[in-house]
């Protein structure tokens, strides 16, 4: 596998629509064969757990709890911890 049949997924809670591991790539984005999710290798869907992810805030769930929100008003918005 090259470096650019591999992309990393920046989301840390997707997960396979198929066997629900979470899987951290995908591979064979660039050839005629099926995508596959990695490391389960399944042909399937990517499917966030966290629904309030965002690729600048990361999670911003109270389900999680990864980040800690500051109170209204304060310009310094959100740590994480």
């Amino acid at each position: 596998m090259s470096h650019r049949d591999k992309v990393d997924f920046a989301n840390p809670f997707l997960k396979c629509s198929k066997c629900t591991r979470r899987v951290k790539y995908a591979v064979n984005l660039h050839s005629d064969g099926p995508v596959r999710l990695g490391p389960c290798s399944h042909k399937a869907a990517a499917v966030s757990e966290c629904m309030s992810w965002g690729p600048v805030d990361g999670c911003v769930c109270d389900e999680f709890g990864y980040v800690h929100r500051l109170p209204p008003g304060n310009y310094m918005a959100w740590s994480t911890w």
